[in-house]
C-alpha cells in the first residue's frame, strides 16, 4: 500500500470491482472521449478488470493501484505494459470527474512514480495523452515528464482513433514529489 497526505493507493484486487465502477459510472462521458476500455464498461467489465489487475500483480505484468480519497475508491492508476529488457513501462491514470482539478491524482501519480523507480527499478516511464486532453496532459507536465513525440492514430476514445502524445520520464530526470513518501506494507 501507497499512501500519501490525501490517499490510499492500494493493489486492486478482485474485490474492488464494485468501487471501481461506481467512480467509473461517475465519470464515463468525461472517459469515453479518452479511454479505449471506457466504451464498454460495464458492472461485469469492471469486475474482469479488477480481476486481471490482481492477477497482473501476482506475476509482475503490471501494478494496478486503486486510489482511495476517504473511504471511496475515486480512480485508478497504473504501471503497465512493463519490458524488462529495456527497463521501461507505462503510467496511466484515470479519476473520478468531481475530483478532477484537485490535484489528487498528481499526487497519487508522484506516488506510484517512486515505486516504479525507487522499489520496482525502472529506468524509463512512458505516458500517453491524447492533444486534446489537457487535464491528463497537465499531470505528466507538472510530474516532470517531458513530451517526446506523437503517435498519429495512437489511441482510441468514443470518436474513434486520436492521436496520442508520447511523454518520457528517467529515473535520472529531476521531478517535483507531490506526495511524502510513505510505503506501509498491507
Amino acid at each position: 500500500m501507497l499512501t500519501t497526505p490525501r490517499l490510499a493507493l492500494v493493489p486492486v484486487t478482485a474485490a474492488h470491482g464494485d468501487a471501481i465502477w461506481r467512480a467509473t459510472e461517475a465519470s464515463l462521458s468525461e472517459l469515453k472521449p479518452w479511454m479505449p476500455w471506457a466504451e464498454e464498461a460495464s458492472p461485469t467489465a469492471q469486475a474482469d478488470f479488477a480481476a486481471r489487475a490482481e492477477r497482473a500483480w501476482q506475476t509482475s505484468e503490471g501494478w494496478p493501484f486503486a486510489v482511495s480519497y476517504g473511504d471511496e475508491v475515486c480512480g485508478v492508476i497504473g504501471i503497465d505494459d512493463p519490458d524488462r529488457l529495456t527497463s521501461r513501462a507505462e503510467i496511466g491514470y484515470w479519476i473520478r470527474s468531481d475530483l478532477a482539478g484537485s490535484g489528487l491524482m498528481t499526487e497519487a501519480a508522484s506516488a506510484v512514480i517512486a515505486f516504479a523507480f525507487d522499489e520496482l527499478g525502472f529506468h524509463r516511464l512512458e505516458l500517453h495523452a491524447a492533444p486534446g486532453n489537457h487535464a491528463s496532459r497537465r499531470v505528466a507536465e507538472k510530474l516532470g515528464f517531458q513530451e517526446e513525440g506523437l503517435l498519429r492514430d495512437g489511441s482510441r476514445g468514443s470518436g474513434g482513433f486520436h492521436d496520442a502524445i508520447v511523454y518520457g520520464l528517467l529515473a535520472t530526470d529531476p521531478r517535483p514529489s507531490f506526495h511524502v513518501p510513505d510505503r506501509t506494507e498491507g
